[in-house]
């Protein structure tokens, strides 16, 4: 099983391929948006300060829910979201009920 770390490098990594990929400037600049995003989480996860992870977490899949990423790399993109989410949420809650 991967890693939190492993699973955002590889969500940074997919969506650096979106910028790259992106048709348009205004999807570059979202996949830009997202980018920075997932740089506070990077420094959320290596200061350990878990709250900060999950609260960005969950700014995002709010923000990925409303706005669907364009381009060849948009599913990847949140296919790699749902990942670095679904393992967070399962090490966060550690057995625990989710009070969602």
């Amino acid at each position: 099983m991967a890693t939190i770390q492993e699973l955002l490098e590889t969500y940074i990594a997919a969506l650096r391929t979106g910028a790259d990929d992106a048709s348009s400037s205004a999807w570059r600049s979202e996949y830009m948006q997202r980018l920075a995003v997932a740089g506070e989480m990077r420094t959320a996860l290596e200061q350990g300060d878990t709250s900060e992870l999950s609260s960005l977490l969950n700014a995002e899949q709010r923000i990925l829910g409303w706005t669907r990423l364009g381009g060849p790399s948009g599913a990847t993109v949140t296919s790699a979201f749902q990942s670095l989410r679904a393992e967070e949420l399962k090490q966060r809650l550690d057995g625990k009920p989710d009070a969602w």
